[in-house]
C-alpha cells in the first residue's frame, strides 16, 4: 500500500514537472493559443487586499490581462540587497520544477500565479495582479 503512495506522489510531480515545462514553454514563446488552452476558464484574478473582490476574466480578455500579471515587479533578497524581477523574469528563470516544490498532492504557487490539477490535469487557475 506505501509502495503505491509512492509511485503515486513520483508521478503527480512528474506531470505538474511536464505541464511547468509546457507552460514555461508557452509564456517565453507567446504561443498564446497554447496558454489559453492550459487556464482554467474564466480565469479568476484576485486584487492586492483581501478585501478587494475576485473578477473573472474570459478568454478574450485573458491576453492582456497575462501580459500584465507577466509585467508586474516581484522584489527578491540578494545578499543584503533588494532586487527586482518581473513574473516573466522568474519564469525564464525557473527551467524545471521539482518534486520539492508542489505544495500539494494537486496544487502549486508560483509567486502571482496559482495552479491546480483538476480531473488529473494541470491548469493555471488563478493569479494576482497589483492594480
Amino acid at each position: 500500500m506505501i509502495l503505491g503512495a509512492t509511485c503515486h506522489a513520483a508521478e503527480d510531480s512528474f506531470t505538474a514537472g511536464k505541464f511547468w515545462a509546457a507552460f514555461r514553454d508557452a509564456v517565453l514563446s507567446n504561443e498564446e493559443s497554447k496558454l489559453i488552452s492550459m487556464i482554467k476558464l474564466p480565469l479568476a484574478v484576485h486584487g492586492v487586499s483581501d478585501n478587494t473582490p475576485v473578477k473573472y476574466y474570459d478568454r478574450s480578455e485573458v491576453p492582456q490581462l497575462f501580459h500584465k500579471i507577466l509585467m508586474q515587479t516581484e522584489y527578491l533578497p540578494v545578499g543584503n540587497k533588494i532586487v527586482p524581477k518581473t513574473v516573466l523574469g522568474l519564469i525564464y528563470d525557473k527551467k524545471v520544477f521539482p518534486p520539492e516544490d508542489l505544495q500539494a498532492q494537486d496544487r502549486f504557487r508560483f509567486y502571482q500565479l496559482e495552479f491546480e490539477r483538476i480531473k488529473g490535469r494541470w491548469f493555471l487557475t488563478g493569479a494576482y495582479l497589483e492594480e
